[in-house]
């Protein structure tokens, strides 16, 4: 109460209750916008703290994705070279056997040749062996009648004396 005495006499009087004492509608903006930029204010010292702690983490953010887009980039083409030398060594595979199985074909063929080749031979001197022995067979039948013809004149011979 000390307040209200204070000024006595004074022209103006000082009001009895707080309503004078809360701020028109320009202060309390004017209030809030303070406050608001000081917010503003810190935060952006806030970030200007961090970006200038974090110096060059930006940059090396930067150099870490060229980086690993570098790897990438090295793996497609080692995945690709890869691919590439399996395929390459598929169809050398394919074509050994392709080659093999040929080969074989052509050895079965060879092989079968050599076999109809050799029973031929077989039956030429098979035949040639039965002429041989059927040769020799009349030639022994001739030296048997022969022989017989022989003793028979011998023994005529013999007989008549």
């Amino acid at each position: 109460m000390g307040d209200v005495y204070a000024n006595r006499g004074s022209k103006k009087a000082v009001p009895t209750n707080n309503s004078a004492m809360t701020p028109t509608y320009t202060a309390s903006k004017r209030i809030s916008a303070k406050k608001s930029m000081q917010s503003l204010v810190d935060d952006l010292a806030a970030v200007t703290d961090v970006q200038a702690k974090d110096d060059g983490g930006m940059a090396r953010l930067l150099d870490r994705e060229e980086r690993d887009a570098a790897e990438r980039r090295e793996r497609e083409v080692r995945d690709r070279e890869r691919r590439e030398e399996a395929k390459a060594a598929e169809e050398r595979h394919q074509q050994e056997r392709k080659e093999d199985r040929e080969r074989r074909e052509e050895d079965a063929k060879r092989e079968a040749a050599l076999r109809a080749e050799r029973e031929r031979e077989r039956a030429e001197e098979r035949r040639q062996q039965d002429q041989q022995m059927q040769l020799e067979r009349e030639e022994l039948r001739q030296r048997h009648e022969q022989m017989m013809l022989m003793l028979q004149a011998l023994a005529k011979s013999n007989n008549a004396k």
